[in-house]
């Protein structure tokens, strides 16, 4: 896979994590923080974070293309959801349809809610 295609993959993913935190019309410091957080992870500058944070309220959702992304994405939009100590059910909502979007079954993003509040709350 070349480097450009790592880079619109990564991106796209933080884009969809920056959708599902401003699901509920805003996003709180925490929030904030850990997208600043995951952009860096990803290797995503401080210019593009700033840009995809900006425009927070046109973002929709972008399907990953392989089981392992989808995983990772459903999980940290749970996470992203409930990082501010409330699960909104609007963020929940869209959890939901990202999931299943994604093939999987609300179910599954029960049981990463449960998860989630176990190991961080």
């Amino acid at each position: 896979m070349a480097d450009a295609q790592k880079r619109q993959i990564k991106l796209a993913h933080f884009e969809n994590l920056v959708a599902v935190a401003f699901s509920d019309g805003f996003l709180d410091k925490d929030e904030a923080e850990f997208l600043k957080e995951k952009a860096q992870e990803l290797g995503i500058d401080n210019i593009a974070t700033q840009r995809v944070l900006d425009s927070a309220s046109d973002l929709s959702f972008q399907i990953p293309t392989t089981a392992e992304e989808c995983e990772e994405q459903i999980e940290n939009a749970v996470y992203v959801a409930m990082i501010n100590g409330k699960l909104h059910k609007k963020e929940y909502d869209l959890c939901v349809s990202i999931a299943k979007r994604m093939g999987y079954e609300e179910r599954e993003v029960s049981k990463i809610v449960d998860l989630v509040k176990k190991l961080s709350f």
